[in-house]
């Protein structure tokens, strides 16, 4: 994560141009596949085009151009990585295929396919089964973007980050049309307004006070527009289906879905990993001394974000090896299972202070899958 406070010579560029035209462009750009490298740079400027753009000039290429160029030693250009996902991904209910757009999201397909798959096994257990019916409806918008562009599921781009950025105004714009939907338009795909209220982004005054990463545009991919709404990114289409997807099931589902592979990455793969050293800590993961609770253990999941935790969580890569493995210092059985318990339901209370302010009950599951997915 990044500040997003923008350099005062690019507020003076956005100030004189219209924020409508250019924020289609912006969004037109992330539909490209060739810039998907380049989201991070994109998706900051569309928060300073929220912001900043309340002019009347109509951008044109040479305004993009300037403005990417503007941002070459911001920490959004030196955040870009090469993709490491398909351009477009495809997520499955009994129903239908939803495409979605990872963008930057690392493993969005995967983590949003398993609270799906959930939601649907577990149906009767879910907390909220209005918040999974919002959910389907926004996947609904993301299915009808990328049938409007044509990208087929499983489109891939060979991208790198650029240096320079150099898009087609025109062409993006084009592309930018396609995530606005009229009343009439959402009625023909099935989508009623109320379905996608908690997805429009708010007026926020502090919009540019949070970080990148974990702003409420992550969580509120859309805004209002002529009656209908417009998708402002479609990898936040994605974002917000998972966090809201997450907080849907509720703590009990969040605890079933994700507590073996906790316990297993707590107790056996976190004690035999490489040591690697905590922030103001002396002592290293894999020390016997510092293998005290499970309280301690799950401070883990914080060291580096740049590791995503997430995927620590579900997918630990340490040496296959069990030979050198530390036994779990609770002892498993049903004291590790309680520990675990009380630790996922402390979790799930505790994203409401960085994730979901707003929500009347929050999960830190949908914490630990998305905060750290942008690095």
């Amino acid at each position: 994560m990044f500040s997003i406070q923008p350099p005062v010579d690019i507020a003076r560029r956005l100030a004189p141009l219209d924020g409508t035209t250019l924020r289609f462009m912006l969004t037109g750009i992330l539909l490209e596949p060739a810039y998907l490298a380049n989201h991070a740079r994109i998706l900051t400027l569309l928060h300073w085009a929220l912001v900043l753009a309340n002019g009347r000039r109509t951008p044109v290429k040479n305004d993009l151009t300037g403005l990417f160029a503007a941002m070459s030693d911001h920490p959004a250009a030196l955040s870009e990585d090469p993709p490491e996902d398909a351009f477009v991904d495809i997520v499955w209910t009994t129903q239908s295929g939803f495409r979605i757009f990872p963008g930057i999201y690392t493993g969005a397909g995967f983590h949003l396919q398993r609270l799906l798959d959930t939601a649907q096994q577990e149906e009767d257990k879910v907390a909220d089964a209005t918040g999974v019916r919002d959910v389907m409806a926004l996947l609904c918008l993301s299915e009808a973007v990328a049938s409007r562009c044509g990208l087929p599921a499983g489109a891939f781009e060979e991208s790198q980050p650029r240096a320079s950025l150099r898009p087609n105004s025109r062409h993006a714009f084009k592309l930018g049309a396609f995530t606005s939907f009229r009343a009439g338009e959402l009625n023909a795909l099935g989508i009623e307004a109320a379905q996608l209220k908690r997805f429009v982004l708010q007026p926020t005054p502090d919009l540019l006070e949070q970080p990148f990463g974990a702003t409420d545009l992550e969580n509120s991919p859309l805004i209002e527009w002529e009656g209908g709404v417009q998708v402002l990114s479609p990898p936040g289409l994605v974002a917000a289906a998972i966090a809201h997807m997450a907080l849907a099931l509720g703590p009990s589902l969040a605890k079933s879905l994700y507590l073996s592979d906790m316990a297993r990455w707590l107790g056996v793969d976190l004690p035999r990993a490489h040591a690697k050293p905590l922030p103001g800590r002396d002592v290293a993961i894999g020390d016997p001394r510092w293998s005290k609770s499970i309280e301690e253990r799950a401070l883990a999941l914080e060291f580096d974000h740049d590791k995503h935790a997430h995927l620590l969580v579900l997918e630990a890569k340490w040496p296959k090896s069990r030979d050198n493995a530390v036994p779990p210092p609770l002892g498993g059985g049903s004291r590790l299972a309680s520990a675990l318990s009380r630790l996922v339901r402390k979790l799930h209370e505790g994203i409401c202070l960085s994730f979901l302010p707003h929500c009347s009950y929050v999960g830190g599951l949908a914490f630990l899958i998305c905060s750290d997915i942008i690095s």
